[in-house]
Order: structure tokens, then sequence, then C-alpha cells
């Protein structure tokens, strides 16, 4: 199961660390005024991303987990593939820090330095919803082949009846169930439509491609989900029914001057003016229904948006997961939030400049809530000698007024 330049979010944003980058330039964004400094409300946490509010105001956070120890055959360029079921929804108590477990046993994929599991979560009538990154028809019929694991297809088995779904949890029984998979349909849509989109819409070494990374509350109980993969909106309906809404373009820029090469949507956040929209190659997009129409870009100051959310008045929150030079791409201490206007006005949030990989954020009246350490395990014995040292802390939230 080879991790390519798009098989993940995450799993994108861990590649750049090979790779040679031409970066847009970056515009001087203002920082905004803020009291105090991001303060960590809770730590340990498993490769967190998604992070959402639930109506009695506690913090519901997807952990991407930490893979496991059944590999699959043909190690990548970033080592083996591997498989475990370490992926998770918490519920954090914003006051004590206090975590709970609402469900478990997900499925984690992943390599040495990064994986991928549950990585968007909202809520939608009182219930919490995830998604988990991937699809079935990505993993390749040799998977298990001569260098694989013992078990592996067991387990490859197992993984691939939950990759790519959106799924409703219930905290007490810590139980789900799948409402769609979303994986599968967006991969064959991808292929369906090669012709139309072009080359870098599907990597020459896999006929599509399909990693569902960030989701959020739709009319009338449905959910808006973003692919990574795909690079698409597309709208889960009440009874589960999948539609792809909107195609979200390549970036500007030759393909092997920029970083990631394709657009790569990592979050989305439903509006008065529309739907946000946030990918990975620095590009904020607002969709009223018909189009998605560009807001902000590199230009603007946004680097690499790994996860968002709005505020009452509209305004969006991006997370960038690090800074816009070369020298800081996969580096801690880089990475920022920043506050976008529907003009298209693009201001620093002050308390956040330097955060180590910044992702799913969530607004309440004037507290900012992130997670931070987005790449790193809840136990860094977890992370190799042998891996690139970027993770100083267990994954983590902060809190700070905004």
């Amino acid at each position: 199961m080879a991790v390519s330049a798009r098989r993940t979010a995450t799993g994108t944003a861990v590649l750049a660390a090979t790779l040679v980058v031409a970066w847009l330039p970056s515009g001087a964004a203002v920082a905004e005024t803020s009291d105090t400094g991001p303060t960590v409300i809770a730590s340990q946490l498993d490769n967190p991303r998604g992070l959402a509010l639930d109506k009695h105001g506690q913090l519901i956070v997807g952990e991407a987990g930490h893979a496991g120890s059944v590999c699959t055959a043909a190690p990548g360029e970033l080592g083996p593939t591997c498989i475990g079921f370490t992926s998770r929804i918490s519920s954090i108590d914003p006051a004590t820090g206090e975590r709970r477990t609402l469900a478990s046993g997900f499925p984690s994929v992943g390599t040495a330095v990064g994986a991928t599991g549950i990585d968007g979560v909202t809520t939608q009538r009182g219930k919490v919803y995830g998604i988990i990154t991937g699809s079935p028809l990505g993993i390749p019929a040799d998977a298990c082949g001569t260098g694989s694991t013992p078990g592996c297809a067991d387990v490859v088995a197992r993984a691939v009846r939950q990759l790519g779904d959106l799924v409703s949890v219930n905290g007490h029984s810590r139980h789900s169930r799948t409402v769609a998979d979303v994986g599968t349909y967006d991969y064959r849509w991808i292929v369906d439509h090669k012709a139309a989109l072009g080359a870098t819409a599907n990597p020459d070494f896999q006929p599509g491609d399909s990693n569902p990374y960030g989701v959020a509350p739709a009319e009338d109980g449905g959910f808006y989900v973003v692919d990574a993969g795909s690079n698409t909106l597309d709208l889960v309906d009440r009874h589960g029914d999948v539609s792809v809404l909107a195609y979200l373009p390549d970036p500007p820029g030759p393909p092997d001057q920029r970083f990631p090469y394709d657009s790569v949507p990592t979050c989305v956040v439903p509006s008065d003016d529309g739907v946000w929209i946030g990918t990975l190659s620095g590009q904020v997009y607002l969709w009223d229904g018909l189009a998605a129409t560009l807001v902000a870009d590199r230009t603007d100051g946004l680097t690499a948006i790994n996860g968002c959310g709005a505020d009452n008045d509209g305004n969006l929150y991006a997370a960038n997961i690090f800074g816009a030079t070369p020298d800081e791409i996969f580096a801690p201490h880089t990475g920022f939030v920043s506050k976008i206007t529907v003009g298209g006005t693009v201001t620093t949030v002050a308390g956040t400049q330097g955060m180590s990989f910044p992702a799913g954020v969530a607004v309440d009246r004037h507290t900012l809530y992130v997670v931070t350490e987005s790449i790193c395990p809840k136990d860094l014995a977890l992370v190799g000698a042998e891996d690139p040292p970027v993770c100083e802390a267990t994954g983590q939230v902060v809190r700070l007024s905004i």
C-alpha cells in the first residue's frame, strides 16, 4: 500500500521533507492582538487531526492513531506501510482537559513518519461523526505479497471494511456505524473523470485516488466532505448517498516546482455566506452552491492548511501546518493560524506564531482551540530513532483568547 504524495493530507505533508520545493511569495499578513498566548489543555493525544465542539461545549477530536505492527509488502520511500486499529474519537473537557474515548478501534494506516485514520470529526443533531481517510480501492491486490508481515491479509481485510467511511459513534456504547462509503465513491468518480480533469488528478502509478479528510454538517441532516485525494467537495445526504459538488483545481505553477502538486483539500466549514474549503496547497475557497471561488492563497500569506473553523461572524480560522520557506517545511515551531474574511482579508492570529504542526480548529465566541503536534503520537517512544526528529511533544489541544 504505497503512500503517494496525495495518499493522505498528512502523508503529503510528511513527504514534503524529501521534496525540492519552490514556494510562491508569501504576503505580509497583519497580526491581530491577543491578550495571552496558547495554553495546553490536553496532551498525549495520538496524532490528533480534526476538532469540533458539541452542543455541550465539549471538544471532539479525531485521533489518527499510530498504525500498527502489521506491514504490507514492498516498502516505499518512507519505509513500510503498516496497519493497526489504533485510531479513535475522543471528547475533551475544555475546562479540565479530561479526555474520554467515545469510540476506538478504527483503522490507522501509516509509515514511520505519519499515519491517517479518523482525520475529520463533526457533530450533527447531537451526534458525533468521523471520517476515515483512505479507500478500499486504493489498496493494491499484492499488498500482502512477499515481504509483508504475517497476518497481513486478515488485517487488510478488516481495515478495508471501514477505510473511506463516514461513521457515526455512540459515546455511551463506544460503538460506531457506517453512514456512507465516501472513499469508494470518490475513487470511482475520479477514475470516471480522469480525461476531463487531467493527469494531475490521477498519479500515473494508480488509476484513481481518494482520501476523504474533512467533514462538516450540511443542511437537512447531511454532511459536507472534502477529499484530499480526489480533490473534491462532496455531499453525503441524510440517506447516505454521496455526490460531488465541486472539483478543486490544481494550484498555479509547474507540477515539479510546487508542493503539493494538486489542491489537496483538508477542511470544510459551512457559514451563512457559503461553504469554506481550505487546502494543503494554501488556498481558501468559498462554495456558494454553484461554484467554488478562490478567496485567498499563498500570495496572501497562507502556506499549507491542515484544518479550519469559523466564528459566528462567518470568518474562517485556518491552521497553517508549517511556514512559508523551504527550510520551514516539516519543521516544528513554524505553524500559525490565519483569519480570513469573506472579502479576502488575511491576518495572522497573534499568539499562534510558532505552533508545531497545527491542524483542527474550533472557535467558541472569543476562544480559539487548536490541535497542535498533529503528526505526533500519544507516546514519543513510538517515534523511532531513525525517524525525522520533528516530534518534541505528544499530540495536543491548545486554547487562546482572540
